[in-house]
């Protein structure tokens, strides 16, 4: 993976915008209500339970933190900046 990667697990009642983070991080979107396969194969995969929900992964692939619910910009700037 050549960079962080913030997995942002949402249904279509939630609105995020992240263009403010994207010279930092890949910002991948799951819409957990759009009924697709690959959906459904990621809410298991992460074990997602409620949205939103925040994924983040380092560059070698591992969960560093997994938060569900909302955060607020500097908790997410932090959290962004935690990733190695």
């Amino acid at each position: 993976m050549s960079n962080k990667l913030l997995i942002f697990v949402y249904s279509f009642m939630f609105i995020f915008c992240i263009n403010q983070f994207s010279y930092a991080v890949t910002f991948e979107e799951i819409n957990v209500s759009d009924g697709s396969k690959a959906s459904s194969e990621a809410v298991k995969t992460y074990k997602v339970t409620v949205v939103p929900t925040l994924i983040f992964v380092s560059k070698d692939g591992k969960i560093i933190q997994k938060t569900e619910g909302v955060l607020s910009e500097e908790e997410l700037r932090t959290s962004l900046n935690n990733i190695k």
